[in-house]
């Protein structure tokens, strides 16, 4: 079975670097993640037509690069 009291760091793929990062997050075990939920979730399936777009709201649109340049 699973330790889920298990410390970040000693799981495959994370370390010791990405686990002081998680910890910024008060992300320090397994359970810990387990537990995490987003504050939010944005829906981005509803693609809007540039017509239809509304000031102040979350809009998702489509479009196309034909050229571009580097900065």
């Amino acid at each position: 079975m699973f330790d889920l009291n298990k410390e970040l760091q000693y799981v495959r793929g994370v370390g010791p670097y990405r686990a002081r990062l998680l910890s910024k997050l008060a992300l320090n075990t397994v359970k810990d993640m387990l537990y995490y939920f987003p504050k939010r979730y944005e829906d981005r399936r509803k693609i809007s037509r540039i017509i239809d777009l509304n000031l102040n709201e979350f809009n998702v649109i489509l479009g196309t690069v034909h050229s571009g340049s580097s900065v």
